[in-house]
């Protein structure tokens, strides 16, 4: 394990030729120059922003032990390997110098468009409440069981995984629960992880600018569930249209969840929504189980019987009362406020998401009470959403505020036309760029029974504008006005 293995070990396996150099003690594993330490292997990545290759030199000065690189680098360096696949060389490699400690832990990874934190919360806290400490890693941030620790990345790089992987083990969890995104698939990050269950949430319009078209972003998606061994379970949502193409080359075993089709593994029978939250009957392959919690919304019905599949798939026996399920954080998270009318933060950022996250706001709506929703779209990224969110919310809003969201390196501005040409047509709605100014705003116009939607960054504690990142908490900055407010 760390510490003691070879290169040529942790690279057993894993396509190379052997360029110059012979074995050598390999004391890590790094894929950045800047935190490269003296003694670990220098992996020189290519594909993404930046090539690896360009900062061998850079590595070498600071005395890695080796570099394996895609490209026949003109070196005096030794050892150095060439490898076919910089990242799936990363990725095995990390794993091995781990101790292939997914191979030890009950692994459940999510994929999917929407839906994906709110499922591992709610699977993380039904394997729990069975005694199984779980680990979990995601959009929100990663836990061991101390807290959550924000993360950058939905889906960490390979060494970190593997390091965070063997961390759950050394702290007493016996399983682990993981988000993973299609641009981690992409880049190869889960590659060598040994999954027991792989779920699928759904496939909706994101992240185009990033794949391209819709079907590469499915293909990429697609790509944990290929991987699977036969031993595991894939775990699919068939009321959405892709689940089948999800799963066309894997040799795992298939369950499934529905809504609306009663031949499903899993199949809400019926359901109820009240001021406490879901109430529903759900059909198991062995069982028919009464599940209450305090979610609101159609969309987490989904959730349920996922998490609840999830949780059976590994051995466990879930609970039915989720009604002390924790609040996930930005999630049609509830602001507490001494007020006739509520508020909710949700990380929705997509068209489906945004729709979702809308009618599950007018289902708490009291007497007359209208729902206000404010919303933006992230800059430098897939601007094929932007007209259909806008057209989403004033569709289905009774007032709706277009701000920024993070703009990056747009101009709020130039981002906020886009969404405008989706409005439809006398929907009543204000343009405030400055999202301070249209949370303000929002509030100052609520009244009784009315519900305001803050929609788009959910949990995230900062603000992006022109590459800059500053501290802005929709949760933090809630608070703040209705101070202001006397609300």
């Amino acid at each position: 394990m760390s510490g003691t293995l070879t290169l040529f070990e942790i690279m057993e396996g894993i396509e190379y030729t052997q360029k110059s150099g012979q074995d050598t003690p390999v004391s890590g594993i790094a894929y950045d120059s800047r935190t490269l330490q003296e003694g670990d292997v220098y992996f020189a990545l290519t594909g993404g922003t930046f090539d690896g290759a360009e900062f061998i030199d850079d590595a070498i000065e600071k005395g890695c032990s080796a570099v394996v690189t895609e490209k026949a680098v003109d070196r005096s360096f030794a050892p150095l390997l060439i490898t076919p696949d910089s990242r799936s060389a990363l990725a095995f490699a990390s794993s091995a110098f781990h101790g292939h400690p997914s191979r030890e832990l009950k692994l459940i990874g999510i994929t999917g468009t929407n839906g994906k934190t709110s499922v591992a919360f709610i699977l993380r806290y039904l394997l729990q409440s069975d005694g199984h400490r779980t680990a979990i890693m995601g959009t929100i941030g990663n836990d061991l069981g101390s807290g959550l620790i924000e993360s950058k990345l939905t889906t960490l790089e390979a060494p970190e995984i593997n390091k965070f992987l063997r961390d759950a083990l050394k702290t007493g969890s016996t399983h682990a629960v993981m988000e993973v995104s299609s641009h981690s698939l992409s880049m190869k990050r889960t590659a060598g992880l040994a999954f027991d269950v792989a779920l699928f949430t759904n496939l909706t319009h994101d992240h185009l600018d990033f794949h391209g078209d819709f079907d590469s972003y499915r293909e990429s998606k697609a790509m944990l569930f290929n991987d699977l061994s036969s031993s595991s379970k894939a775990i699919l949502n068939k009321d959405d249209s892709s689940w089948e193409k999800m799963v066309s080359s894997s040799p795992a075993g298939l369950i499934t969840y529905s809504l609306s089709d009663s031949t499903a593994d899993y199949h809400a029978e019926s359901y109820s929504y009240s001021s406490d939250g879901l109430r529903l009957n759900l059909i198991t392959p062995d069982a028919e189980t009464e599940i209450k919690s305090s979610l609101v919304g159609e969309f987490n019905i989904y959730n349920l019987m996922a998490a609840y599949a999830a949780a059976e798939a590994v051995g466990a026996e879930p609970g039915s009362d989720l009604s002390e399920l924790p609040q996930i954080p930005g999630r049609l998270e509830k602001i507490s406020i001494d007020s006739d009318f509520t508020v909710l933060v949700d990380y929705a950022h997509t068209p489906d998401a945004l729709k979702n996250a809308i009618n599950a706001s007018r289902e708490i709506l009291s007497g007359s009470g209208k729902l206000i929703t404010v919303f933006g779209c992230g800059g430098d990224r897939d601007r094929e959403k932007r007209p259909l969110m806008g057209e989403v919310a004033s569709t289905l809003s009774d007032f709706t505020i277009i701000t920024s969201d993070n703009p990056r390196g747009e101009k709020p501005e130039a981002v906020i036309s886009e969404i405008l040409t989706g409005i439809v047509s006398k929907a009543p709605f204000e343009s405030i760029p400055d999202r301070r100014a249209a949370l303000k705003r929002a509030l100052k116009i609520a009244g009784t029974g009315d519900v305001v939607l803050i929609a788009g960054k959910g949990h995230e504690a900062y603000q992006e504008v022109m590459g800059v990142r500053t501290k802005f908490s929709d949760k933090e900055v809630l608070i703040e006005l209705m101070e202001q407010l006397n609300i």
